[in-house]
């Protein structure tokens, strides 16, 4: 039985598969300004709603 996946075949990709499970300092420095914005309200926001309770 073959194993399905997601993952294209390496024939289909132009780049080299890096690795499954990036660091996290690879993965914020890839950020854009966008997740910056989204990180910086969800990180202050659920705080101040907590407090408002």
């Amino acid at each position: 039985m073959k194993w399905v996946t997601s993952l294209p075949s390496q024939e289909e990709v132009p780049y080299k598969f890096i690795e499954a499970e990036p660091h996290f300092k690879d993965v914020v420095r890839y950020f854009r300004t966008s997740d910056y914005i989204a990180w910086g309200s969800i990180a202050t926001g659920v705080p101040a709603a907590m407090g408002l309770f």
